[in-house]
């Protein structure tokens, strides 16, 4: 066990403990190029919400090919939204979910 892990464990941060912060720091969206963070506790409600009600497209304006997120990685706009499955990000522009628009989308139904 590393230190890093070691304290993740020590401090129960189970974010960081999936993917190290320096990781996420130098991970950048495919689709923008921004830096990505992770998904806040709300903002993977939100989501989950919204793929359980089936109000989402993918960019390529298809049904998802996602599960709910356990955990996920968000850009720094909070725009759009990738899965972490299995501690492993998934960086790819057909599984990019739209966050801001879904929100929209929720409140406007």
């Amino acid at each position: 066990m590393t230190a890093n892990e070691d304290s993740n464990t020590v401090h129960g941060n189970e974010s960081s403990a999936t993917l190290d912060q320096s990781l996420i720091m130098s991970l950048r969206c495919p689709q923008t190029g921004q830096n990505l963070r992770m998904m806040t506790a709300d903002e993977l409600l939100s989501i989950n919400g919204a793929l359980i009600r089936n109000n989402l497209k993918s960019e390529n304006n298809e049904p998802p090919q996602s599960k709910p997120f356990s955990e996920g990685l968000a850009t720094h706009d909070g725009r759009w939204a990738y899965p972490i499955e299995d501690g492993i990000a998934v960086l790819l522009s057909e599984r990019a979910l739209p966050v801001a628009l879904n929100e929209t989308e929720a409140t406007d139904s």
